[in-house]
């Protein structure tokens, strides 16, 4: 019997320490991270989200109806499950979470997704609904119906995007905004440059493991380098990589999503001698796309993958650029804007013409990205200057058209071809690809035509997010539309020093 005793407690010894090692390396719950943001957010109101920054905050504090994994496949967010499609495609029932909550407690209703898309519908990037002629309350009062114009391809990813979020009574946020998200919003330290967020117990996937998540922006790369530096963030878009050559202090991993960030040259009305019909024409544009060295911004950026193109659409999409494109077409720029000349005196002299382009000063890597369209400027005999003011600032001016040129984000939606064309259109002001959504799906073919013809924008380059994070920091992924799952992010184990 004794021995029975002893056998038993040497097994129990051995087994022991096996439990616990498994209990130890599940996520732990708690704790507070500081993040980097690429700029600093201008609304929070996900129907008005273009850039990063504020996609960011549009997923962290609102839910849509579906969410893309990481693989790119839709999942139900604030639907319970997949649209039930009628015979002819053109009624999409969808079953709602009722009882899902919002950040002040109450339940979310059918009327609430109703109201917010029919918001989103009649707002700036409601082209994202296009196709929905009518949204109504499904007969058993638990799903909402959308009765379609014509057959979307694109609907579904489109419902996935940050931007078609659902908000209370579908009405835009105020101050303290109210969402279903994983995180609630605490406030903001326009001082500090910091939004302040903290997990939402009663999400409906379940409480984010951290406990509070705390976003900086940065006007410079050595802030955010120092800052990662010295631990006041654990996240960096490049503060690990931001001093050349040097090695961080902390042990450092790194997370990568597809290059599909456009950075683009913006078109204004002009300031001064420049005027508004001057900026809008073609040969002018063309001629300004044709004299940028597009493979020189390769070598932008502190280590993130940088891909040049000629076109809106990223090559994650199914876009490669044509080589030739993108270098400098001086020759061919030059006849552009002699052609132009022709209608605008003021190009005939263009050493008289003085361009201001603007910058936002919380994207540090527009200031190089500007210096490279001084440059192309040049090469026309055009002189330039680079003018950067604050995020508000900018945002201000670039609505008012208070600019010659202004270097724009656009980081959403993502999900296809036909979405990123649209959504360059409509960033760049131009109304095509709202008219052509009108009457039917885009079509691929003519609305990269189009585009080539009226270039909205220039596109410049497409960049990746590349999160630098601290070695105790696990979880870090980024979804279908490269934002960050910071809800599956937790702490595990102690930042090592190197």
């Amino acid at each position: 019997m004794t021995k029975v005793i002893i056998i038993f407690g040497l097994l129990f010894l051995l087994v022991l320490p096996e439990d616990q090692a498994s209990s130890e390396t599940r996520p732990r719950v708690g704790g507070r991270l500081r993040a980097a943001l690429l700029g600093q957010p201008l609304s929070f109101d996900p129907y008005l989200a273009t850039t990063h920054s504020e996609l960011t905050l549009a997923g962290l504090l609102f839910d849509s109806l579906y969410y893309l994994r990481p693989d790119g496949t839709v999942a139900p967010e604030l639907a319970t499950a997949l649209p039930k499609v009628s015979d002819d495609n053109l009624m999409w029932s969808i079953p709602i979470r009722i009882g899902a909550q919002f950040h002040n407690g109450r339940k979310l209703k059918v009327s609430d997704v109703v109201e917010s898309m029919n918001r989103l519908a009649s707002g700036p990037a409601g082209w994202l609904l296009a196709a929905v002629e009518q949204v109504s309350v499904g007969s058993d009062g638990i799903s909402v119906i959308l009765h379609l114009r014509y057959i979307e391809p694109a609907l579904l990813s489109q419902l996935a995007s940050p931007v078609a979020a659902i908000t209370p009574a579908g009405k835009r946020p105020g101050r303290k905004p109210l969402g279903t998200g994983p995180f609630r919003f605490d406030g903001i330290d326009r001082a500090k440059r910091e939004i302040r967020l903290s997990a939402f117990g009663a999400h409906h996937r379940g409480r984010p493991y951290l406990n509070r998540l705390l976003l900086r922006w940065y006007e410079s790369f050595d802030d955010e380098a120092r800052a990662y530096e010295v631990g006041r963030v654990q996240v960096s878009f490049r503060g690990a990589v931001a001093f050349s050559g040097h090695v961080p202090k902390y042990k450092t991993e790194s997370v990568e999503a597809p290059a599909s960030i456009l950075a683009y040259v913006g078109f204004g009305t002009g300031l001064g001698q420049v005027q508004p019909k001057l900026l809008a024409d073609r040969d002018f544009r063309h001629a300004l796309s044709l004299a940028i060295n597009r493979s020189g911004l390769a070598k932008l950026g502190t280590g993130e993958r940088i891909v040049p193109t000629d076109q809106p659409v990223s090559k994650a999409a199914g876009r490669t650029p044509k080589s030739a494109a993108l270098h400098a077409q001086v020759a061919e720029a030059r006849k552009a804007l002699a052609r132009a000349s022709q209608r605008h005196p003021l190009l005939q002299h263009p050493a008289r013409l003085n361009l201001q382009i603007l910058v936002n000063r919380s994207r540090p890597d527009d200031r190089d990205i500007a210096d490279k369209i001084l440059a192309a400027a040049s090469k026309l005999g055009i002189s330039a200057t680079v003018v950067e003011v604050g995020a508000a600032v900018f945002d201000k001016r670039v609505k008012r058209g208070a600019t010659d040129l202004y270097i724009g984000q656009l980081a959403a939606p993502l999900a296809t071809e036909t979405t990123q064309l649209a959504a360059a259109f409509v960033a760049g002001g131009d109304g095509w690809a709202r008219r052509a959504l009108g009457r039917g799906p885009l079509k691929r073919t003519a609305a990269y035509a189009e585009f080539a013809r009226r270039l909205p924008l220039i596109p410049l380059l497409h960049r990746s997010i590349t999160a630098h994070h601290r070695i105790d920091l696990h979880g870090l992924v980024f979804d279908g539309e490269a934002q960050t799952e910071w809800a599956d992010v937790f702490f595990f184990g102690e930042a090592t020093r190197n």
